[in-house]
């Protein structure tokens, strides 16, 4: 039988970074909800400034790469290409593997978790930015503006005249 303290602690460890990658994971995919709001949003309003339409694209793309990273390039095997797991398939791997198991982990679970974790670290930073602070300061500009409301803003301001 395993080490239980060791195994215990380990399966401790890969469920914290598991509820983190998966509340980034959802958190990412509602700013990319968003982001389709909201570019439908200023395409309809001919009157926006073309500096929004850029700014919101850069964020899209910023948006894209993080969930590439979480999840994977989806389109590769589409082409036939092999790639690298995204963060969340690598996760997956070791939590099947080990939580069925009262062995102690693999050196490849454990080296599954590492890189989970080293490539999670990479761009948690970054995700936290766009989704906490960049995307809702980008909101309140189109608010100023006086683009469409889109869900995930605030109730549009109105003035009783």
């Amino acid at each position: 039988p395993a080490d239980r303290e060791a195994l215990l602690a380990f399966h401790k460890q890969v469920g914290e970074l598991q509820r983190a990658v998966m509340g980034a994971s959802r958190a990412a995919q509602d700013a990319a909800e968003r982001m389709e709001g909201i570019k439908r949003a200023i395409d309809i309003s001919p009157q926006v400034d073309l500096g929004l339409r850029d700014e919101a694209r850069s964020l899209e793309l910023r948006l894209m790469d993080v969930r590439e990273r979480l999840t994977g390039d989806r389109t590769r095997p589409r082409r036939s290409e092999p790639g690298m797991p995204g963060i969340t398939s690598r996760l997956q791997r070791v939590v099947s593997a080990g939580f069925s198991s009262t062995s102690a982990p693999t050196e490849t679970q454990r080296q599954g978790y590492e890189i989970a974790a080293e490539e999670f670290g990479e761009i948690y930073d970054d995700l936290r930015q766009l989704v906490e602070t960049d995307l809702p300061a980008f909101e309140a500009r189109l608010e100023a503006a006086g683009v469409p409301w889109t869900p995930g803003r605030s109730i549009p301001r109105w003035n009783r005249g």
